[in-house]
């Protein structure tokens, strides 16, 4: 296992066996220590497909340098290279860890939440976690609005989980647990909107919530666009919130429309190019979209 400079460091490599048609969390098959020059060594595995994750020991010298790391360099299982047996062919098993970024003098900007597990899809099959409210121990990933892995942090007992110290900008945030697949929660912290702390991530086969509205993505056109962005949303004659944030996390356009023909739509002719989020308010509901703007 390497750093990004090919540096040794000290962990636990885990190995998840890959079950296609479960809908529960992939089961832990074995682990391994870490050992001298960042080798590890699993053996004894059955034939199959196996997931192999690397975490770095709590406290050790690079712990907070790196985020856990599927193999070969992936921050969540959905994109993670699979590790067949037996292994016919001269594939590689290491992991390259992706380094993860030093928010010391940022803007303040604090997200926080809660992971809960009301199916008992982790808590069944762990003791660990049966009875409770939150789920804890679990991983919680924060990348930029491109999805780039950015930290992670661990949930506590009672579930909740803290990221501090953010810059202003745009932000997704997801669990982590191999075979459960966590949507991306988007976050924009502002000035004006510094704090974001009731992101609250459920373990539902795939589905999570933030707060009470729910938030779903929805395709803007044209894409990428030049003179406007156009939004299609349900309702007749219904008040949308509308914020617009670059990718530095400024707002660049707020406004209030009206949904008269089930289309809305934002003049972005004086914005400059580049990647921009959109968000809708209504009514119990929330409504997110990312275009492309270009000159």
């Amino acid at each position: 296992m390497y750093g990004d400079s090919l540096v040794a460091v000290s962990g636990i490599v885990y190995a998840y066996t890959i079950e296609a048609n479960s809908e529960n969390a992939f089961m832990l098959a074995d682990s391994s220590q870490i050992g001298q020059d960042g080798y590890y060594s699993i053996s004894g595995l059955k034939d199959g497909a196996y997931l192999l994750k690397a975490v770095l020991t709590p406290g050790s010298s690079q712990a907070d340098d790196f985020v856990p790391t599927y193999h070969y360099s992936s921050a969540i299982w959905e994109t993670a290279n699979a590790h067949i047996l037996p292994n016919w062919l001269t594939i590689t098993t290491d992991i390259y860890l992706i380094r993860s970024t030093d928010f010391n003098g940022g803007d303040g900007g604090v997200i926080g939440g809660v992971i809960t597990d009301p199916n008992h899809l982790v808590a069944g099959e762990n003791e660990e976690h049966r009875g409770l409210d939150g789920l804890h121990n679990i991983e919680v990933l924060l990348s930029d609005a491109s999805g780039q892995p950015l930290n992670y942090t661990v949930s506590l007992e009672d579930g909740s989980f803290r990221f501090t110290g953010l810059p202003w900008g745009t932000y997704r945030v997801r669990f982590d647990i191999a075979g459960l697949s966590s949507p991306d929660i988007w976050v924009t912290l502002t000035p004006e909107n510094p704090e974001r702390l009731q992101v609250n991530l459920i373990v539902n086969n795939g589905t999570t919530s933030v707060e009470n509205p729910a938030s779903t993505e929805i395709k803007l056109y044209p894409n990428p666009a030049k003179e406007e962005i156009n939004m299609p949303v349900p309702g007749i004659n219904t008040k949308y919130d509308i914020q617009l944030v670059d990718m530095q996390g400024k707002v660049v356009y707020a406004g209030s429309e009206r949904n008269t023909h089930g289309v809305l739509t934002v003049d972005i002719r004086s914005y400059p190019p580049g990647l921009y989020h959109i968000q809708l308010h209504g009514e119990q509901v929330v409504y997110y979209g990312r275009f492309i703007k270009q000159d």
